[in-house]
């Protein structure tokens, strides 16, 4: 029989196993072009959902400052997302992307809130050796 697996090995298995099926994919290009090109949308809209996600836990998993930093990351990732996202439906429907676009504010607030949680977290750090 065969053993479940446990959660925190499937989200580290999970990447990889991804990264493979791209690879193999891109190397192939069994699908065509347009295959690889959506599975290349897809495949950023994917990995930064899952960052944020994996940030989500971080700052379940932390306390304090270090908490608050992790919370404002994941919520940077999760705009990164939905810029992402935006910038993939856009590109798959309909085949160009201008810039500037729809997706950019997200880009811009995924700036702002990286640049927030290290602030956090420098603070933390500096609160630390003062202790």
């Amino acid at each position: 029989m065969l053993k479940q697996m446990p959660r925190t090995t499937l989200w580290l298995v999970l990447p990889f196993a991804v990264v493979i099926a791209l690879a193999l994919e891109l190397a192939f290009r069994g699908g065509g072009e347009g295959v690889v090109h959506r599975l290349d949308s897809l495949a950023v809209v994917a990995s930064s959902l899952y960052a944020a996600a994996c940030a989500v836990l971080a700052a379940r998993s932390a306390a304090g400052d270090a908490r608050r930093a992790w919370s404002l990351l994941a919520l940077a990732l999760a705009a990164w997302a939905v810029g992402n996202l935006i910038w993939s439906v856009r590109a798959i429907s309909l085949k160009h992307n201008i810039f500037p676009s729809p997706p950019g504010p997200w880009y811009v607030v995924l700036v702002v809130l990286v640049t927030a949680a290290r602030s956090e977290e420098h603070t933390s750090e500096l609160q630390s050796h003062h202790d």
